[in-house]
């Protein structure tokens, strides 16, 4: 995205949209990304590319 990061769309759907969950999938999927995204409140990060298996909901 070359105008604004996932970081910031993070942060604005949370403000829109509070009850929103937000899974991130990323090719950069450093631990210290990962991490900061679950500080930011995603449900789930997923690597990419991912298995379609991991898509599905575990209950």
């Amino acid at each position: 995205m070359p105008k604004v990061d996932g970081f910031q769309v993070m942060k604005e759907v949370r403000v829109s949209y509070p009850d929103t969950d937000i899974i991130i999938t990323s090719g950069e999927a450093t631990f210290k990304n990962a991490t900061l995204a679950m500080r930011h409140g995603v449900k789930d990060f997923l690597h990419k590319p991912y298995i379609p298996s991991e898509l599905i909901s575990q209950p």
